[in-house]
This record gives C-alpha cells, structure tokens and sequence, in this order.
C-alpha cells in the first residue's frame, strides 16, 4: 500500500513539474505579443525584430511570440534567431505558440523559443535549405551553390537535433522526406518539445493588438531580399542535384 501511495505521489511532482513548464496564454501580456503571420523575409521582418528588440529592454517579463508562416528566407529568420539566443541569455523567456503552420524558416524560430505551444491540428515541417537560381551557371557555381547549402543544412539539423530531442537518424529521416506533422503527431514524437492545445481562446482575442510583420509591396516581391529559402524543393542545375544534406551529385 505504502509502494502504490509513493508511486502516486512521485508521479504527481513529475506531472507538476511538467504542467509547469507548459506555456499558458492567460500569461500573455498584449503589448509583449508578437506575431509572426507572414512569410519571412528582409522586408517583412522588420517591424517584429524591432518590437522583439525593444520589448527585451523595456522589462525582463516573459514576451510571447505567435507563429502562423510557411517560413521564407534563411538569412532574414537567422538575423531574428540570433536575436531571440540574445534575449534568452539575458534571462527573459520567450513563449511560443503556433496557429496554423509553422514551417520551414518558421519552424527553426519556433526551435529557439524557451516554451512551445501548437494546436493540436497546426501543420508542422522542418526540412533542408533550398536555393532558387535565375539566369546561366556553371558546373563549378552549381557545386559551390551545393556546399553552401550543405554547410547551412548542417547548421539546421544540428539545431533540430538539439531541441527535438530525438536520435539524428530519425531527424535525418523527416529533414530529407520532408515530413508534415500534426500538432498531436509531433507531440507523439518529441513529447519534451511541444505542447498541444485545442484553442487559445485568450490568445485569439489578443492578436489585433500584437506587432505584426510587415506586408510586401510589388518591390520587395520582385526585388527585395535574398533568393536562399528553406521552403523551396529541390535544386537541378545544369546536370547536377542535391543529395543528402544538399551535397553535389551527378544525373
């Protein structure tokens, strides 16, 4: 008797402290609250990493971000990563709640977040850097582009591996099928990264309110930012293709 009371008593401290880590949106402060709505760029990141940056010096209290974006371009999600690892090391929680996607460049913010939070049904994709190319290249430019991505690639899965929390055989397996998880699906498979919840009532009210990124005009679509995204599959330059983790190989 006395075995099955400790067993209930040592089960409810790890259930405790496990609720206690779970993001809670009654928690959410409106004029901390951004909301990454958009796909990411140069352009439409702006107004966000300038709220993010500002909220991180206004108060140490906890800033709450909502991600609802298939992702965009490496170099533009990166900048606002290194920005969110600064504001982390300087002791602030930033909490994380995803609404209908977070994918690609969206999906590695939402790595860096200290708390994560999906709906139950949120699509959810992290997968390999891709490049999109106008215009002649060469074999030696096709091969170079190649161990670019390769290195970046690097960069990506090492993160995933970290904060997923799951062996890099089963992460290489998804990087490179480009698996699209559920929210409950990805819960089932990394239970020590992600929440689930069926609504945020609370949170849906406060969204007018967030900083929200910037919407693109007809420059910033034809002219603005870089051409390297993580959502675009598939790299087939004058004979050549990526393989595993973008290395060069012949057709």
């Amino acid at each position: 008797m006395l075995r099955i009371y400790g067993l209930l008593i040592i089960g409810f401290i790890i259930s405790s402290t496990s609720m206690a880590s779970m993001p809670n949106e009654a928690d959410v402060e409106a004029d901390r609250l951004i909301y990454i709505d958009r796909p990411i760029s140069q352009g439409t990141i702006r107004p966000v990493y300038k709220a993010l940056e500002e909220m991180s010096y206004k108060s140490d209290k906890p800033i709450s971000i909502v991600i609802n974006s298939p992702g965009g371009e490496v170099v533009a999600g990166f900048s606002f990563v290194n920005l969110m690892s600064n504001v982390k090391a300087r002791g602030i929680r930033i909490d994380c709640y995803v609404m209908d996607m977070a994918a690609s460049m969206a999906f590695q913010i939402l790595t860096q977040c200290s708390r994560r939070m999906a709906l139950t049904n949120s699509f959810l994709l992290f997968h390999g850097v891709r490049v999109h190319y106008e215009g002649p290249l060469t074999v030696a430019q096709a091969r170079a582009y190649a161990e670019d991505l390769a290195r970046i690639d690097e960069i990506i899965t090492s993160q995933l591996v970290d904060t997923l929390g799951i062996s890099r055989d089963i992460c290489d397996n998804h990087f490179e099928n480009e698996t699209l998880f559920s929210g409950t699906q990805l819960r089932r498979l990394s239970p020590d990264f992600i929440w689930t919840a069926k609504a945020y009532p609370i949170l849906h009210t406060m969204l007018p309110k967030a900083v929200r990124m910037r919407e693109l005009n007809l420059f910033d679509m034809l002219f603005g930012g870089s051409y390297i995204h993580i959502w675009d599959r598939g790299m087939e330059l004058q004979g050549y293709t990526t393989s595993k983790h973008g290395s060069p190989t012949g057709r």
